[in-house]
């Protein structure tokens, strides 16, 4: 074969045209393949595909060259070199040679191209917010969109403030720009480099929302205007394909690639409906294949073309919901083309979703107002607000928020009705919530989200939220209780913990106390792991035994029914440990440490301020009732409002809050509480009193006892703090630093396992003839018969410590030599007393 034979011609406009000029032959019969464009200012077209050139592969290992023009007088020409039925092997040989010299040449430019592109975009102007297409078209101002202002050229007049669209492969790489003009009558988009319609060329669209516990899904739309708007309406991205074309390549790398490999993806049609061919819908189908996709989400408005940046132009998110929210299937679709039907998105609606209401439901027009929806082919997962036909198929949807689950009717032990239900927040987690019936029946939909804290709804629809809740059937009605504790249902006594439901009977209880009870109980790592750090490092010394002991002992004082519970000061000067007995008390019910940002997903510790009112610290102890509060720096308090301090810790110890009443001047019901207090300050509390010239009762004394922070005689040294043994670390710094860490990695273990074990096995009397009666605390503590009434009470009140210490080690959960650590316990009372 010569190359008169075969002529491989240059893609640019002279040698096509000198070509063309020697020869005119018509192809009639060929494929599509890689495609090189020539912009032609000479020869404008509206599509910009001005000129091309392209080796067409006719079966394994020959090929044949096709050259394009488009002119708008003479229109389009077509043409072959030779028939390729008769060449033999040195002809098909000479052909691949002279294919892979075109392709490496290609390749050169094309790479040449593709820097020059880059750098021609990077020098432009990031705006176009005020383009008459996007304005016209409603569509957001992408972070990739350019505006070009350099000026008229002499070869595309029309460049002059137009909008460079980039396109870009899934990685991110730069594969072509679109422009468009800045006046409407040139709008026809042109490139400004070769296109890229059969590689992935794509354009990510973002919603404006993404809602918690949306499953992984992605839609990809032809041209940008259709994916932007579907992208807003959804909450899932679309990523926009150039052209009809080019949205199977995009599908087939969304496909493949590892990020997008397991995602749901949705193809979002145009429908040409009045093109007898519909391309819209056929480019949708091939895309589908290449997805691997069951859903192609069809736009309809009556017969007319359509695609979904129309919709959206004309009602909003809620037109194009109605529409992409019930997709059809490949062989729907399939139907709709090559049978010549209409497609129907009523018909679509009533496939999927009439299917799922039984016929005695529609017989009886008992249709739900309200649905959640989870499982393909609605999506994305969440509540609608559901209209329907006459003949009971859904005719439109509204989405309302993420799904919301209505779990039963409550009854709080304060006397308010409501219901619980249920929903996954913001953050991810799954998240039980009671609304008062007080707020539903409130104007608006405010009242009720404030119960909803994280609750992702869309903000339109938020009016439907106090009518779903109040309106929705249930099967369960649910005992709530406002506070932590003990309790007592016929011959069963249970602790109630935030969060948790148990059935006994035919009752349901459920403990929701407030938020503040959402840091305490908290879990990470193990048991194990807390014994071998917190427990092995506290093991020894006496302030860090009291602190682990009054965890268990507050439950265990409630449980044995004591009216007065135990208050503890820890007194000394700054930054000798005290803290790290907090939190390493505070370890038992959750993560340990302080109520500040420290890290990334655990923001909170069970370690709460004194910094509150009055009614904030009533608030705490209901919701913490027969538990211990951790509550560090008690001189916040007690500088700040001395005489609220001062009422603060009757009323605290006392267990019983300010009788108040309502706005309808009915009185309120009254909060109880029985708690433990574990606190550290600079100076007793007395002290901060005095300071303010205010008297000192001494029943304040005996409600929180100051202990101080010092060491034995016997202890390791000065720089050691409060602790007694450091267990082979050298400095306070370090035994600081290891049970700092400790407290973060593992928590929460400790009292679940203590509140069962003692609900199963109970206090027996001969345990608490051994360690409460009178004589056993006279001995232990070595007190004579006719000692203080303070002193007795003191050693009472450690003795109750002393029993949690010894069901703690029966339980398995702390791993300590009993006889030891009551000897911490006895150098606390000493420390007191002294």
């Amino acid at each position: 074969m010569t190359s008169n034979d075969f002529v491989v011609v240059p893609p640019s406009e002279e040698a096509i045209l000198s070509f063309l000029n020697e020869s005119g032959v018509l192809a009639t019969d060929f494929s599509l393949a890689t495609l090189v464009r020539c912009p032609s200012a000479r020869h404008p077209a509206p599509n910009g595909k001005n000129a091309a050139y392209m080796i067409w592969q006719n079966g394994p290992d020959f090929f044949l060259g096709w050259y394009q023009i488009h002119d708008t007088e003479t229109g389009t020409v077509w043409f072959t070199t030779k028939k390729t039925e008769s060449w033999n092997y040195k002809e098909r040989a000479w052909v691949a040679s002279a294919q892979r010299g075109f392709a490496e040449t290609r390749q050169k430019e094309r790479q040449e191209a593709l820097r020059s592109l880059t750098e021609f975009y990077a020098g432009l102007r990031e705006s176009g917010d005020n383009h008459p297409y996007l304005q016209k078209k409603q569509v957001r101002l992408h972070p990739a969109f350019r505006l070009y202002t350099g000026g008229d050229t002499d070869s595309f007049p029309w460049l002059n403030n137009s909008l460079i669209v980039p396109y870009f492969d899934i990685d991110r790489n730069l594969m072509t720009l679109q422009s468009i003009a800045w006046e409407e009558n040139m709008w026809g988009k042109k490139y400004l480099y070769p296109g890229a319609s059969k590689t992935a060329a794509s354009l990510l669209f973002k919603p404006e929302r993404v809602s918690a516990g949306t499953q992984k899904m992605v839609g990809i739309a032809e041209g940008f205007a259709t994916a932007d708007s579907f992208a807003r309406a959804m909450d899932f991205p679309c990523f926009a394909a150039i052209d009809g074309a080019n949205m199977s390549a995009v599908a087939a790398a969304l496909r493949s690639h590892p990020k997008y490999r397991d995602y749901h993806i949705v193809i979002a049609a145009d429908n040409d409906i009045e093109n007898p061919q519909n391309p819209g819908l056929a480019y949708a189908l091939k895309a589908a294949s290449f997805a691997k996709t069951k859903s192609i989400a069809v736009p309809v408005l009556g017969n007319m073309s359509v695609d979904f940046n129309d919709l959206y132009n004309r009602g909003g998110d809620d037109s194009v919901r109605c529409h992409a929210l019930f997709p059809q299937t490949p062989e729907q679709v399939e139907s709709a083309v090559y049978g010549r039907q209409t497609p129907n998105a009523g018909s679509a609606q009533e496939r999927a979703l009439a299917a799922t209401l039984s016929p005695a439901a529609i017989e009886q027009e008992e249709l739900p107002e309200f649905r959640n929806f989870d499982d393909p082919p609605v999506f994305p997962l969440g509540l609608y607000h559901v209209s329907y036909t006459k003949q009971g198929a859904i005719a439109s949807a509204e989405r309302i928020g993420s799904r919301l689950d209505i779990l039963g009717l409550t009854y709080s032990e304060e006397g308010e009705f409501g219901r619980l239900v249920e929903y996954v927040d913001n953050t991810g987690r799954t998240v039980k919530k009671v609304v008062p019936e007080s707020a539903l029946k409130q104007a608006g939909s405010a009242a009720t989200l404030y119960y909803l804290p994280g609750y992702g709804t869309v903000r339109n629809c938020q009016k439907y939220i106090p009518a779903y809740v109040n309106d929705t059937p249930f099967s369960e009605e649910y005992t709530i209780l406002t506070s932590t504790g003990w309790r007592r249902e016929g011959d069963t006594r249970f602790f109630a913990l935030p969060g948790e439901t148990l059935e006994l009977g035919e009752k349901i209880f459920m403990c929701e106390a407030s938020a503040e009870s959402d840091i305490f109980f908290t879990k990470r790592g193990t048991l194990k792991g807390w014994q071998d750090t917190v427990c092995a490092l506290s093991s020894g010394n006496p302030h860090l035994i009291l602190a682990l002991t009054e965890a268990l002992a507050a439950p265990l004082r409630g449980y044995l029914g004591e009216k007065m519970f135990a208050g503890w000061n820890i007194v000394g000067s700054h930054q000798i440990g005290k803290t790290l007995c907090l939190q390493a008390g505070a370890s038992c019910y959750g993560r340990g440490t302080t109520k500040e940002i420290e890290d990334v997903g655990h923001p909170e510790g069970a370690v709460m301020k004194w910094s509150a009112t009055k009614n904030g610290v009533e608030r705490i102890c209901h919701a913490n009732n027969h538990l211990c509060l951790f509550l560090d720096e008690l001189g916040e308090m007690a500088i700040e409002d001395p005489v609220g301090f001062s009422a603060a810790i009757y009323m605290i110890m006392n267990g019983e809050g300010k009788r108040r009443m309502d706005k309808d001047t009915n009185a309120r019901p009254v909060l109880f509480w029985r708690v433990s207090v574990f606190t550290a300050s600079e100076a007793s509390s007395a002290s901060y009193l005095t300071a303010r010239n205010l008297r000192v009762y001494s029943g304040q004394e005996s409600r929180i006892y100051d202990i101080p922070a010092v060491q034995s005689p016997q202890g390791p040294q000065e720089a050691a703090g409060i602790f007694e043994d450091l267990h082979g670390l050298r400095t306070l710094s370090e035994f600081g630093k290891a049970m700092g860490d400790a407290v973060k990695e593992n928590y929460g273990h400790a009292l679940p396992l203590f509140l069962g074990f003692l609900a199963e096995h109970g206090v027996p009397a001969s345990l608490y003839q051994e360690y409460l009666s009178r004589e056993a605390v006279l001995n232990f503590f070595q007190i004579a018969q006719d000692a203080p009434h303070d002193q007795i009470l003191m050693a009472t009140k450690l003795g109750v410590n002393r029993l949690a210490l010894h069901l703690g080690i029966a339980a398995g959960i702390f791993p300590w030599n009993q006889e030891k650590e009551e000897v911490a316990l006895k150098r606390v009372f000493l420390l007191w007393l002294d």
